[in-house]
């Protein structure tokens, strides 16, 4: 069974802790827009689907990035008039599934195809008449 990959948070709390990343300059706004692309770059995440999630818990959400600011670092969805918020928490690979490849990794070569084997020298005897 799949699970949310958001993570609700008690409002006041993470208030505080945005008003100090603010302070601190580790909160990144969607109108910063380098900044913001990058983010969501580096880490993978989809936004678009994210935000739908997002407006589902308020017509009103907002959201935020704290980077730079240790555990709290991540994506948040946040209204300040319904005061609800969530984490985006991203989903973790089942165990045993391969590693997805880094996107920023060149793609993999293929071996060079194997030479064919040296051709064998006719036997002595049936040397071709010149």
């Amino acid at each position: 069974m799949a699970t949310s990959p958001f993570k609700p948070m008690l409002f006041h709390p993470f208030r505080a802790m945005l008003e100090q990343a603010a302070a601190n300059g580790h909160r990144i706004e969607p109108v910063n827009k380098q900044a913001w692309n990058k983010y969501l770059r580096d880490h993978k995440i989809p936004i678009g689907g994210l935000m739908v999630y997002g407006q589902s818990l308020s017509e009103t959400i907002r959201p935020v990035i704290i980077s730079g600011a240790g555990e709290q670092d991540g994506l948040y969805f946040w209204s300040p008039d319904e005061e609800v918020v969530a984490k985006f928490v991203p989903p973790t690979p089942p165990a045993g599934a391969a590693p997805a490849p880094a996107s920023d990794a060149p793609p993999a070569e293929a071996p060079p195809p194997e030479a064919p084997p040296p051709a064998d020298p006719p036997p002595a005897g049936d040397a071709p008449a010149a």
